[in-house]
């Protein structure tokens, strides 16, 4: 398990966390709640994510491995509902 606690010190009117995952997964919402969801691929791992003090969405991206090299990723991100936004990351084989 890794747990990633952002903080935000002082007023904000709009902030964001962003994960950027590796392009051999794939993005899945659902789980317990709403402010879950899992990833899988990579010899069948999964990743399962919850968040407390955001909204979630799913973006499509970009991972660059080498200058001039595009491969299509998927980054989650993490719109601050309050100052302190935490993910917690498990996984399983």
């Amino acid at each position: 398990m890794l747990e990633v606690v952002d903080t935000i010190e002082g007023g904000f009117d709009d902030a964001a966390g962003r994960l950027f995952f590796h392009p051999g997964l794939n993005l899945r919402p659902g789980g317990p709640s709403a402010d879950a969801g899992h990833a899988e691929g990579m010899g069948g791992n999964r990743l399962r994510w919850q968040v407390k003090g955001a909204e979630i969405s799913m973006a499509q991206t970009a991972f660059h491995p080498e200058f001039g090299i595009d491969e299509p990723n998927q980054c989650l991100e993490m719109r601050f509902s309050q100052p302190v936004c935490a993910v917690r990351l498990t996984w399983s084989q």
